[in-house]
């Protein structure tokens, strides 16, 4: 076809039966609208069942592709699911397990070209580059732990607790190239976070209802696709990838609600430390004192007292080890009890 000879070309949406024909007239567009068209009839993406191709790694993602195999056993809503994950992630060993096609990251567009409809990525961590996701008809959708546009980036969950948000929930987002977490709201769950919820509890409760969202928008293919909506401008925030220097408490800036926080997002990945008289310390078991009153004011001390709070024993030190209390910043009051193990040199 020779668009160059074209003057004008009237372009309608083969996924949505209500949209009206428009009237395009730059050559560029003509290719890109007849390209589109030619790939969509190629593909044939009609109607299900449809051929899914699945990027993911972990437990988070796990809790998505589960649903989906055991749908393509039944033969009625899918006809082909592959996954692309790295070596010993438990995505990978449930993909042998259950016998799917692995494809190895990473790989040529060509590789998938007119072989699946849909793409999901959950918790993969790579970029999909723009020719992978151009090879797919019905685009790339992705199960986000947060309700973007707050908290993109890789630890959404975390950094929703670390923050003490009431609330976070699952978004279920249409993959754009070159950028992580902005493309357009599929659908969204929300969720009220409790108030000494850890992030690995949050995580499994996000991970189920993740799943449930997707494949809600599995079964609504392809209306759901022409619902999405662009993300808003406002309340943009961002959750990169955690490093060990997050865990350090500076307790003349961090109160004692802020330090609990902190612990309740992150002690299953590091221990809060502090400097303890100089030494680096560790600090174990943190517990909120919930008879403190954030009106009342607070002098920076430190004690080593008895608390009357009910601690677990450390495994690194002796049961008979002294609890220790300390009453934070003057703008921040409060009080956290801990138990501390002193570490010989830098952590």
């Amino acid at each position: 076809m020779n668009l160059g000879c074209l003057k004008t070309i009237y372009c309608v949406s083969l996924l949505n039966p209500f949209s009206s024909f428009v009237q395009i007239t730059r050559a560029d567009v003509f290719g890109k609208c007849y390209h589109r068209f030619k790939r969509n009839i190629s593909s044939n993406v009609s109607g299900p069942p449809w051929r899914i191709i699945f990027f993911g790694t972990d437990e988070f993602a796990l809790k998505s592709v589960q649903p989906l195999c055991a749908k393509l056993r039944t033969g009625t809503l899918m006809s082909d699911l592959a996954i692309v994950s790295r070596p010993g992630s438990v995505v990978r060993a449930f993909a042998e397990d259950e016998k799917l096609p692995v494809i190895e990251w990473p790989f040529n567009h060509s590789v998938i070209e007119n072989k699946f409809d849909l793409g999901i990525v959950v918790s993969f961590g790579h970029l999909i580059p723009k020719e992978i996701i151009s090879a797919i008809p019905l685009g790339i959708l992705n199960v986000h732990g947060s309700l973007l546009p707050r908290w993109r980036g890789a630890a959404p969950i975390l950094y929703a607790v670390m923050n003490a948000d009431p609330e976070t929930g699952v978004t279920i987002m249409k993959i754009e190239p070159h950028k992580f977490d902005t493309g357009s709201i599929v659908r969204q769950y929300r969720c009220p976070v409790a108030p000494n919820e850890t992030t690995p509890q949050l995580t499994d409760r996000l991970a189920v209802q993740g799943a449930r969202l997707l494949m809600e928008c599995v079964r609504d293919l392809p209306r759901c696709l022409e619902m999405a909506a662009p993300q808003s401008d406002d309340g943009i925030t961002y959750a990169p990838r955690v490093t060990m220097k997050l865990s350090y408490v500076n307790w003349t800036t961090m109160g004692a609600k802020q330090v609990y926080d902190l612990h309740r997002a992150i002690s299953h990945l590091y221990s809060l430390t502090t400097s303890w008289h100089g030494i680096q310390t560790r600090l174990l078991d943190i517990k909120l004192d919930p008879t403190t009153s954030a009106s009342s004011p607070k002098t920076v001390s430190e004690s080593s007292k008895q608390s009357a709070l009910d601690f677990l024993n450390s495994p690194t030190e002796p049961s008979t080890t002294p609890r220790y209390f300390i009453d934070t910043s003057i703008s921040r009051p409060g009080t956290i009890f801990y138990n501390k193990l002193n570490l010989h040199g830098s952590v």
